[in-house]
């Protein structure tokens, strides 16, 4: 009998069965709660902004010497100074974004940077780091997209995702003094009568 041609579509289940794939199931995972961020990477950020405080660390991976681990829930405290954050990856990210730019929105933290997975689609990018109506980053925010894709820890492989650092800035400024200028004059007046007054004593005086 005549061998009859493979099908593209049989071809490429016999591609896929001959390459082993890579296992990505850490990096897909909501379940991981540790990502151990790159060394190299927060050296850099870290000679720009002088972190004091990491949010979300373990005692093996703390970038700061004052840091929150699972134990004290840094969601819970209050984030202050100039913040590092390189969140778990899962479900409860956006409550982690959210944190970060509502701790700046209020004037708690000075500054909180963080790594993130850029997924430009999702609700909380648009909702705290990306103004959709005006096509650029909201208010106190910067966004950094990272070329090529970042590796965690001891991985062997990159993620399978491109990441981002988004800056999230202060924008309370120190209140500004208003000068009433009638309250001015007025004492600026009584000044010059009460010195006017002290001249004309010591005429009589002399």
């Amino acid at each position: 009998m005549k061998k009859t041609a493979k099908t593209n579509t049989e071809s490429a289940k016999e591609n896929q069965q001959l390459t082993p794939r890579r296992d990505l199931s850490a990096l897909f995972s909501s379940a991981s709660e540790e990502w151990a961020t790159p060394q190299a990477l927060f050296n850099s950020l870290n000679e720009e902004f002088h972190f004091n405080l990491d949010v979300c660390a373990t005692q093996q991976n703390a970038k700061c010497e004052r840091y929150f681990d699972k134990s004290q829930d840094g969601l819970a405290q209050v984030w202050d100074g100039v913040v590092w954050c390189n969140p778990p990856y899962g479900k409860t990210i956006q409550k982690w974004i959210e944190k970060g730019y509502e701790s700046t929105q209020i004037g708690e933290a000075q500054l909180v940077v963080m790594l993130l997975p850029a997924r430009t689609d999702t609700k909380y990018w648009h909702e705290f780091v990306w103004d959709g109506s005006q096509h650029k980053p909201k208010e106190g925010v910067e966004v950094r997209l990272m070329q090529g894709r970042v590796r965690f820890g001891e991985a062997k492989s990159s993620a399978p995702f491109p990441s981002a650092v988004v800056i999230f800035r202060s924008t309370k400024n120190e209140p500004v003094a208003v000068i009433d200028a009638q309250k001015l004059e007025a004492q600026q007046t009584s000044f010059f009568t009460r010195l006017r007054n002290k001249f004309l004593s010591l005429q009589k005086i002399a």
